[in-house]
């Protein structure tokens, strides 16, 4: 296994660990698992590492919102942008 894999790993079982400690950005509830944001995969956004500063702590349902995975009547879209615009709020204070 390459160096550059090892390390992607390492750093993934820390956000795990840590998102698992953490509530989520959205509804608050835990356990939680590290989602990419602001660059996620399901839009796109390529390679996104598990540096601190490349995820946030979500619950399932919410990951699933964000990343676009529950469908897309009218209503699951109003709060998938709802959710999106939350954590654009929340990620862009330095507290989180």
């Amino acid at each position: 296994m390459n160096s550059r894999k090892r390390q992607q790993e390492a750093l993934h079982h820390i956000a795990t660990k840590l998102a698992f400690e953490s509530a989520c950005l959205l509804c608050g509830t835990s356990p939680c698992m590290p989602c990419h944001w602001p660059r996620h995969r399901g839009l796109g956004g390529g390679h996104a590492g598990w540096e601190r500063h490349e995820w946030v702590p979500l619950c399932g349902p919410c990951h699933s919102l964000v990343d676009h995975r529950t469908g897309v009547s009218k209503a699951i879209e109003a709060q998938r942008r709802l959710a999106i615009d939350t954590l654009i709020r929340v990620t862009a204070r330095e507290d989180y």
